[in-house]
């Protein structure tokens, strides 16, 4: 748990190159880099930004570590729902689109959400 911690911590500063927060391309390329096998529509500019809307509650038009950490948490919620129920992806991505929606992350149709798909459906 500790390494992964660590990792969640070094990813978003490594992507915040020295600053306190994610301007609007620097959380693309996060989310491009280091989400696109858990979410779909990380190449979508329009879609990752509406994301980054969402998360930012002061409205400061970035992304800082909270905001960024609400995002690692709705996703772990959504794998971890996913891994207790078992009923598959079509589960997942009710989940994860709920999480997403309820959140003002996502649109629940287009734009950011979760796939069909990913590693953690290999069991």
């Amino acid at each position: 748990m500790e390494a992964a911690i660590q990792t969640v911590v070094k990813v978003f500063l490594k992507s915040a190159k020295g600053k306190e927060s994610l301007g609007g391309k620097d959380f693309q390329r996060l989310v491009e880099s280091q989400l696109s096998n858990i979410l779909t529509d990380t190449d979508s500019k329009k879609a990752v930004n509406e994301m980054r809307e969402g998360l930012d509650a002061n409205q400061d038009g970035k992304v800082g570590f909270e905001e960024y950490m609400k995002l690692v948490g709705y996703l772990a919620t959504s794998l971890s729902q996913q891994r207790i129920s078992q009923e598959g992806s079509d589960h997942l991505e009710a989940i994860c689109s709920t999480v997403l929606v309820n959140h003002g992350l996502g649109d629940g149709g287009s734009g950011v959400a979760c796939p069909n798909n990913g590693p953690w459906l290999n069991n």
